[in-house]
């Protein structure tokens, strides 16, 4: 009786179930899309996980599963198309991946909360099916520290500049009782500087740019200052 009602089923009619979910320019089939949505919740919270555990356990490293989760993220935002996702994604790990065996820096820790409040925050948008705003001032900040990290620290070393080379000059004038030998090297401060320091060296010893103060001759040509 009631399927011969047309007001009935008028009343009763389903609406339309999309078949797919697009965000930006990527379009995902309802299922998967919801396999995606599942997966970034449980990586997004082990992330959250190990930021918590940072800030209470400080100077230790990053755990294994934290960096098996934000690489898992990443893989499945490319695999769905969401670059910005996959993006930022991609660059904690690689950050996290330098602290494998060397403990994550306290000062670096509120980087990492950013950064994990913003793949949370990216997620939230996906779910209200829009595309989330790329987070390149994260992802700078993150390869920033990594750079730092990359260079060690070494307190023994330093760049050779005009400056300094002319406070070596000048010292090394200083005590004449002692044969001083300067090394400037070229390639560092370039010839033009080197004359500079030493303005009656002969070309001959510009290029070697080694000069014995006390004996006022170039140490690899023998070559006297004219």
């Amino acid at each position: 009786m009631k399927d011969s009602d047309p007001l009935w089923a008028e009343a009763h009619v389903e609406p339309d179930v999309p078949e797919e979910i697009c965000i930006g320019s990527s379009c995902l089939s309802i299922g998967l899309y919801e396999i995606f949505m599942a997966e970034a919740h449980q990586r997004l919270a082990v992330l959250q996980e190990e930021a918590e555990r940072h800030a209470e356990l400080a100077n230790s490293t990053v755990s294994e599963h934290a960096r098996r989760a934000v690489h898992t993220l990443g893989g499945i935002a490319g695999t769905a198309g969401i670059a910005v996702l996959s993006e930022l994604s991609q660059a904690l790990e690689q950050y996290w991946n330098r602290f494998v065996q060397v403990p994550l820096p306290p000062a670096h820790l509120s980087l990492v909360q950013d950064t994990v409040a913003r793949l949370h925050e990216m997620i939230a948008t996906i779910e209200s099916e829009q595309l989330p705003e790329p987070a390149y001032d994260l992802i700078a900040a993150l390869g920033e520290l990594e750079d730092e990290l990359a260079m060690p620290a070494d307190e023994s070393s330093f760049t050779l500049t005009a400056e300094t080379a002319d406070e070596i000059v000048a010292q090394a004038a200083a005590t004449p009782a002692e044969a001083s030998i300067v090394e400037i090297p070229v390639d560092v401060i370039g010839v033009g500087e080197v004359a500079k320091s030493m303005p009656t060296c002969r070309p001959a010893c510009w290029t070697s740019a080694r000069w014995c103060l006390t004996s006022n001759r170039c140490t690899n040509t023998g070559v006297r200052a004219a």
